[in-house]
């Protein structure tokens, strides 16, 4: 089986503190997505992308960088420095937040091996869907927590003892299911409106 630590980066989000157990380049700790995908252009001339945040906050981001670069490469520079400054350092752990992360933080192996073994089977179109499309390995994963009803609406939770009710905070439905953060929801659905907009 595969190396689970890049499937361990694509299915977390990080909120950061300290920044020393982080990837700078390859977690995701800013968006939606990681700083590899969104600047491939700059990371072409980084000599080492496995520099944690602390490590490129210190410095170590532009030693690693080369001396000559294209000026998209630049471009993309000034906006990755400028990600730096809303994203300050403090005290603390950095913690990683994920629908296959159980109550206490460990990692669901249990539903890691299930979507591995879907992906690897790929049964029919759906899954096929899902798993052999080009999309970021991100995408994939929440494609399938969705089709398996695994993704942290409310009617989820409740069931965890997580939450003690399932009415939606955004609309106050009765209950926020899946189906209702997706399409019943007006405001979620106008914020994947705006979303899809600026992509």
């Amino acid at each position: 089986m595969r190396s689970l630590l890049p499937i361990y980066r694509a299915i977390t989000v990080v909120n950061l503190a300290d920044g020393t157990t982080t990837s700078f380049w390859n977690d995701v700790w800013d968006g939606h997505d990681s700083l590899a995908e969104r600047f491939q252009e700059l990371l072409t001339h980084c000599q080492n992308n496995e520099i944690t945040v602390k490590q490129a906050y210190d410095g170590e981001l532009q030693r690693s960088l080369t001396a000559r670069r294209s000026a998209q490469a630049n471009e993309q520079l000034v906006q990755v420095t400028q990600i730096m400054t809303q994203h300050p350092l403090s005290d603390g752990r950095d913690q990683r937040r994920s629908p296959m992360l159980k109550k206490n933080g460990d990692l669901d192996t249990a539903m890691l091996y299930r979507a591995l073994k879907s992906e690897q089977s790929a049964p029919n179109a759906w899954t096929k869907f899902v798993w052999k499309n080009k999309a970021p390995p991100r995408v994939k994963f929440f494609a399938w927590l969705l089709s398996q009803e695994r993704i942290k609406c409310k009617t989820n939770l409740i069931k965890k003892h997580i939450v003690d009710n399932t009415v939606c905070e955004a609309c106050q439905a009765p209950e926020e299911t899946t189906a209702h953060i997706l399409e019943g929801c007006p405001k979620s659905s106008r914020i994947l409106e705006c979303h899809s907009d600026n992509h």
